[in-house]
């Protein structure tokens, strides 16, 4: 199969595409990195405030402690599973990219395959209309040389009998 370079018309709305994609992903890294930097001022507060409290525990601080420390646990968690979510987004979208990329680009190239046989089929039938007509030239003249072959063997014949 004849492979052909897709124009500069034909790639544009792919592009374009793929720009805007990019763009929603981007946004969408953006704002998991401005969570993740929320969370990592509270978890900062939070020591802050642990570290304030100078290991005196007062009654009821202990569970209190308890629970900050499993907020935090769970903000921490929070953070990587983030950002596992944002790089699955982000290879999602970039093989769903690949993957529009390679079906225009096979479309595109089927779409060449049909014009180029076209082409050929036309530039067949247009030589075989040329030759064929070349064909009923040469014929016509074989049958012009034929005609004067014949009146010039009826001459001889004819010729030939009067001298007799």
């Amino acid at each position: 199969m004849m492979k052909q370079r897709l124009s500069e018309t034909e790639l544009s709305p792919v592009v374009a595409e793929l720009a805007q994609q990019l763009d929603q992903l981007d946004g969408i890294v953006k704002s998991m990195v401005e969570l993740q930097y929320d969370f990592g001022k509270k978890l900062k507060q939070i020591d802050t405030l642990v570290s304030q409290g100078g290991g005196v525990l007062l009654d009821g601080e202990d569970s209190r402690l308890e629970h900050l420390d499993s907020l935090t646990k769970l903000a921490e968690r929070t953070l990587v599973e983030a950002d596992k979510i944002a790089n699955g987004v982000r290879q999602e979208a970039e093989e769903e990219a690949r993957t529009k990329a390679a079906g225009i680009i096979a479309k595109a190239e089927e779409q060449a395959q049909v014009e180029a046989e076209r082409m050929i089929a036309e530039a067949r039938s247009q030589a075989k209309e040329a030759a064929s007509q070349e064909a009923q030239a040469i014929l016509g003249g074989i049958n012009e040389v034929k005609g004067i072959f014949e009146k010039a063997y009826q001459n001889v014949l004819a010729n030939l009998s009067k001298t007799d």
